[in-house]
């Protein structure tokens, strides 16, 4: 099907718009044949941040980290969901390390995490161990109510969890499931 809206797209004439070289780079990176989406993204005469992130993303979900990597320094601008794409392909490939370091490096330059960053940040703390950045950003989630992002709550459980304070990782789950519960009914909040 996604070929056939492939050659839709080429056929009425909007093989060098954005939008659809954009989508099509998304659709070939979701099938795992990058080769495609890169030819689609080399071919395109107009590449905006959402191409760009978009490659990135495809070698990362494929776990080519160097290609994904090499495209993230050569982007001309970028926004937070390239920064979240670059960390999750790390994250994916278990270079923890390294999504500290990308997350040091976009705060320096002034970049603001989104949920799905803090998300990756909170899982490399966790496997890591490294209690006090996962402090840090629990305490940035308090700061900006992202508390009842179940996903971001999860992530936050597990890097207690796996940092060994339980009480804290209690602490965030029963908070999570009053948000939830109070959210389908008011009366049977605990």
């Amino acid at each position: 099907m996604g070929i056939l809206v492939h050659a839709h797209v080429v056929k009425f004439g909007f093989s060098n718009h954005p939008f659809g070289v954009s989508s099509l780079i998304e659709f070939y990176s979701l099938v795992h044949n990058i080769e495609a989406a890169r030819k689609l993204f080399d071919r395109s005469p107009t590449r905006d941040v959402v191409m760009w992130t978009g490659m990135i993303d495809g070698y990362g979900k494929v776990g080519d980290i160097e290609k994904a990597r090499d495209l993230f320094e050569k982007m001309p601008e970028r926004n937070v969901i390239s920064w979240s794409a670059i960390m999750a392909a790390y994250s994916r490939a278990g270079d923890f390390k390294e999504v500290l370091c990308l997350f040091r490096r976009m705060q320096e330059v002034g970049m603001v995490p989104n949920e799905s960053v803090l998300v990756s940040v909170l899982t490399a703390c966790a496997h890591l161990g490294a209690i006090t950045q996962g402090l840090w950003v629990h305490s940035y989630v308090k700061r900006f109510n992202l508390e009842a992002n179940p996903i971001l709550a999860t992530a936050l459980v597990d890097m207690y969890s796996k940092c060994g304070h339980v009480d804290s990782a209690v602490s965030v789950f029963k908070k999570e499931v009053n948000l939830n519960v109070s959210a389908f009914s008011p009366s049977l909040k605990t």
